[in-house]
């Protein structure tokens, strides 16, 4: 974080600029920012930038953006309101937040009997390896609830996607059609993610408020199945071994491990 605020001091010119854009955080409590050509932005003439000093904006009118009580005239602006984090962010073991998040997408997902996803995951979300949920057939969760969280979205999406083309080739070379997850080998799963979930979460304590520590409100202590891998954060040594844990079974094809094939 040092080498970051460096950064911003050896790119911006203008010094006031430049201590408004330095984050004061720990690592991975909030996202820095990685792009090379972010920091040299602020050295051109038509650009500024209005430091709300961590109170957001007031509000919008129809001319614009209202920061520091004043009105700042927009011909365009651009909401980057973020994404869905209920899943393994500290309070997400909110019962109706975890189901929420379920049909955040403005669609249900109907498994064996008419059950929509959103209930069968009402107490928590339930899975096998992150990826498959017992009850909701040939249906796999890219980037699902009890995964990994890397640097980069993009590298778990791959892992994962990976896995599941395995596991395709794998059931079409032995005439299967139907998968799900077993009973056994997904409570054995949830099992490790619930009783490892309060230790991802003493890092978000630690973290200044923002919505990875759920605006500094964080629950250290209450075992919650909406938490990742054991150890599945940056830095805590979960993510190699859950995709060594794949990489295992493609490698040994072994991929339909735990699972019911028809």
């Amino acid at each position: 974080m040092e080498q970051i605020r460096r950064r911003c001091d050896a790119v911006v010119q203008d010094p006031e600029t430049a201590e408004a854009l330095k984050p004061w955080y720990r690592l991975f409590c909030k996202r820095p920012c990685f792009h090379d050509d972010y920091l040299e932005t602020f050295n051109r003439p038509n650009v500024n930038l209005v430091d709300t000093h961590g109170e957001g904006i007031q509000g919008m009118n129809k001319d614009g953006v209202i920061a520091n009580g004043d009105v700042f005239d927009c011909d365009i602006v651009v909401l980057a309101t973020g994404f869905e984090i209920g899943f393994v962010l500290p309070g997400a073991h909110d019962a109706s937040l975890v189901s929420k998040q379920a049909s955040a997408q403005g669609f249900e997902v109907y498994g064996r009997g008419g059950v929509k996803l959103s209930d069968h995951w009402a107490d928590g979300p339930q899975t096998l390896n992150a990826m498959a949920t017992r009850g909701f057939p040939n249906a796999f969760w890219l980037n699902g609830p009890q995964g990994v969280i890397t640097n980069s979205a993009t590298a778990t999406l791959d892992n994962v996607a990976t896995h599941v083309a395995h596991i395709v080739a794998q059931m079409k070379r032995e005439g299967k059609s139907i998968i799900e997850a077993g009973q056994a080998a997904q409570e054995e799963y949830c099992s490790a993610v619930l009783e490892a979930s309060p230790r991802g979460r003493k890092f978000f304590a630690a973290c200044t408020p923002g919505y990875y520590s759920n605006e500094g409100v964080v629950d250290t202590e209450t075992k919650s199945l909406a938490a990742t891998f054991p150890g599945g954060l940056p830095g805590s040594g979960g993510i190699p071994i859950y995709q060594e844990m794949l990489k295992q079974q493609q490698e040994t094809q072994t991929c339909l491990t735990g699972f019911d094939v028809q």
